[in-house]
């Protein structure tokens, strides 16, 4: 795949589960959603360093945005991809950098282009998987979060463009 801004690439696309009123897209119950919850936060404290969990707890205890997003990030980042892929992010590995899927789409000039100048404003490096007329967009990990922000600011939904939102929020 290419990592280029803008360019695209064949692949094959993966169906991934979300929750979003009361059931999943592969048909979970929000019941079954928050004890997936807690598998995650179990599996994140047994693989964080000591260091890791007191950090974690910090800015659990901050309570603001900012450090609620970092905690966030601190548990989805212990994460395998088989686990990651259970609460609605897919994860692919480019060259020695780990990407998220941002958002999924019909492929068209209209939906790229309106992806490209939101990311380009905000200097967000991010790339096209493309198959069938539709798109998978990917960002480093890293910037999943602030890409997601932008994106949901730029409206692009309105364009038919799914931004992945994580079936995982901190208690």
């Amino acid at each position: 795949m290419s990592r280029a801004l803008g360019k695209s690439s064949l692949v094959l696309l993966l169906a991934v589960p979300m929750v979003c009123c009361g059931k999943s897209q592969s048909g979970a119950t929000s019941w079954e959603a928050s004890k997936s919850q807690a598998a995650i936060l179990q599996a994140f404290r047994e693989r964080a360093s000591p260091r890791d969990l007191r950090e974690f707890d910090r800015l659990c205890a901050l309570g603001d945005p900012v450090s609620q997003t970092r905690a966030t990030e601190m548990v989805l980042f212990k994460l395998r991809r088989d686990e990651l892929a259970k609460i609605g992010v897919t994860q692919v590995i480019q060259d020695t950098r780990v990407d998220w899927a941002i958002a999924w789409c019909c492929y068209s000039t209209e939906t790229r282009t309106a992806i490209l100048q939101a990311f380009k404003r905000h200097r967000v490096e991010a790339f096209a998987s493309c198959g069938l007329n539709r798109a998978g967009w990917y960002v480093a990990r890293e910037e999943f979060f602030r890409a997601q922000a932008i994106l949901l600011d730029s409206n692009v939904e309105a364009l038919g463009v799914e931004i992945v939102k994580p079936a995982f929020r901190l208690p």
